[in-house]
C-alpha cells in the first residue's frame, strides 16, 4: 500500500509540474518579434538588432522581409537597430517570461552629407 501511495504521489507531482499552465509559470524566457521599416513603411532588410541585458548581449539580423524573432531572458533590455544608411535606433523594452511580445521599429534615413569642393577643382 505504501508503494502505491508513493507511486500515486510521484505521478501527481509529474502531472502538476508538466501541466501547461504550471510549466508556463516556470519559464524564464520570453519571445520578441518585430519588423524594421523606414518612414515610407518599406521593410529594412539586413538590419542588425542588438539586445543587451544585465549579463548578456545577443545579435540577430532581419530577414528579407525586415522581420526578426528572438528568445530572451525575462527582464528589461536595451534594443538597438543598426543599418548602413540609417540613423541607429535605441529603445528599452521589457520581456515577460512565457510571452511573445512585438517590437516594430522605424529607422530614419541618414541625411546626405555634402562634401565641399576645394576651390578650382571639379567635384561630381
Amino acid at each position: 500500500m505504501l508503494k502505491f501511495i508513493r507511486t500515486f504521489l510521484f505521478f501527481l507531482l509529474v502531472v502538476v509540474l508538466f501541466h501547461p499552465s504550471v510549466s508556463h509559470a516556470y519559464q524564464s524566457t520570453g519571445k520578441l518579434t518585430g519588423i524594421v521599416v523606414n518612414w515610407d513603411y518599406a521593410r529594412v532588410t539586413d538590419t542588425i538588432i542588438i539586445f543587451e541585458g544585465e549579463s548578456f548581449t545577443k545579435y540577430v539580423r532581419t530577414d528579407e522581409e525586415g522581420a526578426y524573432e528572438v528568445e530572451l531572458p525575462a527582464g528589461t533590455h536595451v534594443v538597438r537597430a543598426i543599418r548602413q544608411g540609417f540613423i541607429p535606433r535605441r529603445v528599452k523594452f521589457n520581456v515577460e517570461a512565457g510571452t511573445t511580445r512585438t517590437l516594430n521599429m522605424i529607422l530614419d534615413v541618414e541625411p546626405v552629407r555634402w562634401v565641399k569642393c576645394p576651390k578650382g577643382s571639379v567635384c561630381l
